[in-house]
């Protein structure tokens, strides 16, 4: 979902900052994962792409505005470029969130720690069972690799 509207606001025909609010929820989303994984170097090109996606065009947008009196074309190229960032982090975030899922792929909801015994998640499996409710899906205790007997 977070990709998906990552490329979606890339897409659209105006790439506005206030429009880039919509990808809070995605972003939080990756930075606790990437830090619960400990994944630094995703954790620091997702806040790279946060910071691109709205605050720092604003800021330089703003800069702009006020060294110039107003809106003017006394610097196309920075013009071109503050507005261009916001596209390009977007597609940034795009790119994360796919690397994300590759990297967690086949994994429904969260794996609890090593504390948190009891709690059970889905798996896919290669091989389905005839008891599951879902195709290719199992429910397996954490940490354990063993399923549960109601799956």
């Amino acid at each position: 979902m977070v990709a998906l509207v990552s490329l979606s606001l890339a897409a659209a025909p105006v790439c506005w900052s206030h429009y880039q609010v919509l990808q809070y929820r995605g972003v939080a989303l990756l930075l606790a994962n990437s830090i619960r994984l400990r994944a630094w170097r995703t954790t620091a090109a997702v806040v790279l792409c946060f910071l691109l996606l709205h605050h720092l065009p604003e800021t330089a947008l703003n800069h702009y505005h006020d060294e110039h009196s107003g809106w003017t074309a006394a610097s196309p190229v920075t013009l071109y470029v503050w507005t261009s960032v916001a596209p390009l982090a977007c597609l940034g975030l795009f790119g994360l969130a796919l690397a994300h899922v590759k990297r967690g792929a086949g994994m429904i909801g969260q794996i609890p720690d090593e504390n948190a015994k009891g709690q059970f998640f889905w798996r896919f499996r290669s091989q389905a069972t005839s008891a599951s409710p879902f195709p290719g899906l199992r429910p397996e205790v954490p940490g354990t690799g063993l399923s549960h007997p109601l799956g």
